[in-house]
C-alpha cells in the first residue's frame, strides 16, 4: 500500500466514524421520543434542562472556565440567549460522550452528577 492509498483509506475510516457517530445520536434522540411518548408525556410536559453558565460548567467538571472555551471552539454545544452564552448539562455530558466515540480516546474531563 502507498502513501495516497493509505491517505484515501484513512480519509474513509474518518468519514465511517463521523457517519456512526451521527447515527448514534439520531437513534438515541428517535429512542428517547418514543419513550417519552410510551410514558405519556408531550412536549409541554417534558422536564426543565438544567442550564449552567461557563464558571458553574467548569465547577461541574472540575477544569477552569478557559478549558470550557477552548471546548466550544471544538464545537461544545451552547445555548444562545440574547447575549447570554448557557451550557445545557445533559447535552454537554452526551457530547463529551460522543467526542470520546469519534477518538476513541477516554477524556481528561471528570464528569460529576
Amino acid at each position: 500500500m502507498n502513501v495516497e492509498q493509505a491517505e484515501i483509506l484513512k480519509q474513509f475510516f474518518h468519514q465511517v466514524a463521523e457517519l456512526a457517530s451521527d447515527t448514534l445520536a439520531a437513534f438515541v434522540e428517535k429512542e428517547e421520543k418514543q419513550v417519552s411518548i410510551a410514558a405519556g408525556h408531550n412536549r409541554a410536559a417534558q422536564p426543565e434542562r438544567e442550564l449552567l453558565n461557563k464558571q458553574q460548567l467548569a465547577k461541574r467538571l472540575k477544569i477552569s472556565p478557559r478549558t470550557i472555551s477552548s471546548l466550544q471552539s471544538d464545537g461544545l454545544p451552547v445555548v444562545k440567549i440574547r447575549t447570554r452564552t448557557l451550557f445545557d448539562y445533559e447535552k454537554v455530558l452526551l457530547w463529551i460522550e460522543m467526542d470520546e466515540i469519534k477518538s476513541g480516546q477516554k477524556t481528561k474531563l471528570r464528569v460529576v452528577k
